[in-house]
């Protein structure tokens, strides 16, 4: 029972897919964490389910109600927790999770995804975070190993293993996945970045994955100021931001990430016409010169063509 932590669960309600039972752990040590799939004996839906042994739970009692605090979360870029089980005088606590039947991120970034790809997919994520953030909690450890399609498409961030309360973060040693985590969460962070472990470092991570998706390559990464080849520079200066080192430097939330692509991604034609349509105009100016701010007049530039700029003030982006 101590190597099958499913046998405590599948007697009554679950029964375990022998062919999809995934070790965490490596072989060397005791398997402490298993991930498996298992349908129900009554509905016949299928769930994932995640086996922690208690031993790796520094505190058994806020563990259970952190982790039932999960099943009220409800996001449709969050993979969902039905349940969190701890059967009485068993040594595991089981997750029981939504389960996405198409492959992870990771599966899909073995070569360069289109710039507009890239920007769906990490809206899709910083959504899902923004939810959780909301909620005072921090995933810790963002990955394209967390982060599932489902059968429609959809892109879920998953694996609360690691999640904390904001709250208790700062006192937290260092976690999250080599290549991905952020400097303020490695086990050689200097003590003054230590009161800095917060949800920024999901953004990190997220900025991580974003330069993943567009150089098709695996971290760790150089300290490269220049874009690669087929990265514009706008887009290289948000994934330089959301990666700094510095807490402090980078986007402060999942919202400003989002609202810095959100930007780049806006045309800057549109900008101009957003600007213009939201600037008032003077109420005295002729109805000619009101009727002429055109796109190709507002785009030239003062004097062109032997026309003199529109009077109607500066153009503000």
């Amino acid at each position: 029972m101590a190597n099958e932590p499913w046998k405590s669960l599948t007697d009554d309600y679950f029964e375990p897919d022998e062919t999809d039972i995934i070790y965490d752990a490596p072989n060397k040590r005791p398997k402490l964490v298993y991930c498996w799939r298992a349908h129900h004996r009554h509905n016949q839906k299928t769930f994932v389910f995640k086996s922690i042994h208690t031993s790796q739970i520094d505190n058994l009692n806020e563990e259970l109600k952190l982790t039932r605090f999960f099943t009220k979360l409800d996001h449709p870029h969050l993979t969902h927790v039905y349940d969190v089980i701890h059967p009485r005088g068993s040594e595991w606590i089981h997750y029981q999770m939504e389960y996405c039947e198409a492959k992870s991120l990771s599966y899909y970034l073995k070569e360069p995804l289109p710039e507009k790809r890239c920007l769906e997919l990490i809206r899709q994520i910083l959504e899902g975070l923004d939810y959780l953030h909301q909620n005072y909690l921090v995933h810790r450890d963002i990955k394209p190993d967390n982060i599932f399609f489902c059968k429609d498409g959809i892109l879920k961030v998953g694996d609360y293993g690691l999640v904390k309360s904001q709250k208790w973060v700062t006192s937290l040693s260092a976690v999250g996945t080599p290549g991905y985590w952020a400097p303020e969460m490695q086990p050689d962070a200097s003590p003054e970045l230590h009161g800095k472990r917060n949800h920024r470092a999901d953004l990190y991570s997220v900025g991580i994955i974003l330069r993943q998706m567009v150089s098709g390559k695996y971290p760790p990464f150089s300290a490269q100021k220049e874009p690669p080849k087929g990265v514009r520079p706008g887009l290289w200066d948000i994934i330089l931001k959301a990666t700094d080192s510095e807490p402090d430097k980078r986007f402060q939330s999942a919202r400003d990430f989002f609202a810095a692509l959100k930007s780049y991604a806006q045309p800057p034609e549109e900008k101009l016409l957003e600007a213009i349509f939201k600037m008032p105009i003077e109420k005295s100016a002729p109805r000619k010169i009101r009727r002429s701010l055109t796109l190709e007049k507002i785009l030239a530039p003062p004097g062109s063509q032997g026309e003199t700029a529109p009077a109607t003030g500066p153009v503000t982006l």
